[in-house]
């Protein structure tokens, strides 16, 4: 009987890191571990492997420290099936209560007419191109105010945002030949649009920053399309407000504190899978065993963590500070208002929600985050 049971794929990332896929996920390997799977790929039993391991790499292990060796390093890929493995959690998405929207077959179908747009010299010339549209469209430009139809406006702009999955969909099919579905779900309490693109782990770092930027990309040729339609019909401001809605959430799209694809192409630009969990943890080490963040090969990498997890930190202070500060009322009577909501929604009525409500809900979402964590660090320790 083989060693390894699942089928699985392997992928540089870079120079001493690889890419492993499995059915129960990506993960980042090092040199070391690829090597025993590759080790263990030639292997047919646990005793063929132990042998195999001692000859080329010349370690005298014990069967029992062997089996808890590879246990320790392979247990989470699902790899040796359930031979020694312990109970291992996934991480959890940060998209909640996801739905699919096109499957894996529909979403490469629609995105198929999108992919010659990606090839890499083009890409890069349109981008730029289009960038500086969409910074001139913000900035510079100034249109009339006309009376438009909010619904009209609501559903133009869904198009952008569905031409947005479709471009990651597209250069992940384009560079790998293979994409997932078109979702959404809710990402704290605002509903969201997603694409499944797992795949672009396997593709080199150009072809993952393209991935990153293919989904902005996309929504500034509809801002394109919409300044040449305003031109064409220049009583239809309309097409001049999707113009600056796209061009503003192209900008926010890039900022790179948040989930969005500015945060992936930073992750991707600076070779940093789970960018917001390493960066958290470099400002732990920097106050337990700083000794370890300053080495030479690693010091300027975890300076540049430290740096973005610290103005990530300083982000949600401000926030939470400025809400106390001058959002206090509303913050105290807004378990009042939900708890009036609540009651129109049982007796069949429409709520009377505020857009203020928003500000304030996400002040008690941080709240909460950081109350959970601070409970589970305080009465929940990690066992040895």
């Amino acid at each position: 009987m083989a060693v390894i049971v699942k089928p699985y794929e392997l992928s540089s990332y870079n120079a001493n890191t690889w890419v492993l896929e499995t059915p129960e996920g990506h993960f980042n390997i090092n040199q070391q571990s690829k090597q025993l799977i590759d080790l263990l790929s030639r292997s047919q039993s646990f005793e063929d492997a132990h042998n195999r391991f001692i000859s080329e790499f010349d370690i005298e292990l014990t069967k029992e420290n062997f089996d808890a060796f590879i246990n320790s390093q392979l247990a989470s890929t699902g790899l040796l099936g359930d031979v020694g493995q312990e109970e291992n959690k996934k991480e959890k998405s940060f998209i909640k209560l996801e739905f699919t929207i096109f499957k894996e077959a529909t979403a490469k179908k629609l995105a198929t007419p999108l992919k010659p747009l990606f090839q890499p010299v083009f890409f890069w010339i349109a981008f730029t191109s289009l960038f500086v549209l969409a910074l001139y469209t913000v900035f510079f430009r100034s249109f009339e105010e006309t009376e438009v139809s909010a619904l009209a406006v609501a559903v133009l702009y869904f198009v952008t945002i569905i031409f947005h999955e479709l471009g990651h969909i597209a250069a992940c099919s384009r560079f790998t030949g293979r994409n997932g579905e078109i979702g959404g779900g809710f990402y704290v309490i605002f509903p969201v649009l997603y694409s499944s693109i797992s795949s672009m782990w396997h593709a080199t770092k150009g072809e993952r920053v393209i991935g990153n930027l293919a989904g902005v990309y996309m929504q500034l040729w509809c801002l394109l399309i919409s300044l040449v339609l305003f031109s064409l019909f220049p009583d239809q401001g309309i097409f001049a407000e999707i113009a600056f809605m796209v061009g503003i959430y192209s900008l926010i799209q890039l900022v790179p504190f948040i989930r969005s694809d500015g945060y992936w192409l930073l992750s991707d630009l600076t070779d940093t899978p789970n960018l917001l969990s390493k960066s958290s943890q470099a400002i732990k080490d920097l106050f337990t065993k700083p000794q370890t963040l300053f080495v030479k090969q690693e010091r300027l990498k975890n300076t540049g963590l430290i740096l973005y997890g610290s103005f990530n930190t300083l982000i949600v202070i401000y926030f939470v500070g400025y809400q106390l500060f001058y959002n206090w009322e509303e913050i105290i009577h807004f378990p009042l208002h939900l708890w009036d909501m609540l009651k129109q929604i049982l007796q069949l009525q429409i709520p009377d929600f505020e857009a203020e409500f928003i500000i304030v809900i996400l002040f008690y979402v941080i709240l909460f985050n950081y109350l959970k964590r601070g409970y589970t660090a305080i009465f929940k320790p990690k066992l040895n």
